[in-house]
């Protein structure tokens, strides 16, 4: 469901000249993230950035400036942080695998992971210049990061405590992978009206999901054990817990998966 980056990891990679080098457009220009935070960011850098996301804008959304939404505009700054991340995230899996690393696997059923522009941003080092290259073209950092939804992967505790283990695993370099359900309606929509609790269908993928790559090749296979015998015989025929003795086994599911990028 989500994979976190390694911060360690990352500064080695980025500092080692064996990994070689890619088009600027894609990844980051590593002196924009050590200059900008004291001298503010520069032309070049501002010029970059609105390149980018009127590229993502153009060709990935495709819409023209004059007719882009807010979520329009979301979309394209997401896709241009993304590609600041990607070759990073594939040389750290790279460098891990050369290495032999042993993984973390961390399963989950929740995941509260928040919204993710804000937040990559902050770990790339990248909000005042992207805060800086929106406003010059006409556009409120602080409006599109209330506009992108927040994944609906859990409610309580359980999820905070998950998505702390995995950016903990990320600020430590410990290779890890967090796997979760990817919930279409996410667990419910929370309304409290009258003082009663009402549970809707958590509509946050209705536009896509752009930190996510789909990965339709990789599917898993899970089996669950349910009764089909008769009520009255599960009554009688049931073991020291109220578990019914005899499960029967229905044919297994499918499930194809996907891979996020949820921090850095």
């Amino acid at each position: 469901m989500s994979y976190v980056l390694y911060k360690s990891e990352k500064n080695q990679i980025m500092n080692n000249p064996s990994f070689p080098a890619k088009p600027s457009e894609m990844l980051p220009n590593v002196s924009m993230q050590n200059s900008h935070a004291a001298n503010g960011p520069n032309d070049d850098d501002l010029a970059e950035i609105k390149s980018a996301v009127l590229a993502k804008l153009a060709l990935a959304v495709g819409k023209d400036v004059a007719s882009a939404t807010e979520h329009d505009w979301f979309v394209a700054s997401a896709y241009a942080v993304r590609d600041r991340i990607v070759y990073r995230w594939l040389a750290s899996e790279r460098a891990s695998n050369a290495n032999g690393s042993k993984r973390v696997y961390y399963l989950s059923f929740e995941f509260l992971i928040g919204r993710l522009l804000a937040d990559v941003l902050c770990n790339l080092g990248l909000d005042e210049v992207f805060r800086a290259a929106l406003g010059d073209l006409g556009v409120d950092l602080d409006r599109l990061q209330s506009a992108e939804p927040d994944a609906a992967l859990g409610h309580g505790g359980l999820g905070r405590l998950a998505a702390c283990f995995m950016e903990s695993m990320a600020s430590l370099g410990i290779p890890a992978y967090g796997y979760g359900i990817r919930y279409d309606h996410g667990l419910f929509r929370q309304v409290i009206r009258n003082g009663w609790q009402q549970e809707y269908p958590e509509e946050w993928l209705s536009f896509g999901n752009p930190w996510e790559f789909a990965r339709p090749e990789v599917t898993t296979t899970s089996i669950s054990a349910v009764s089909s015998r008769p009520k009255s015989f599960q009554t009688a025929q049931r073991g020291p817990f109220g578990d019914p003795m005899r499960p029967s086994w229905p044919p297994p599911t499918t499930r194809r998966s996907s891979a996020g990028v949820a921090g850095t």
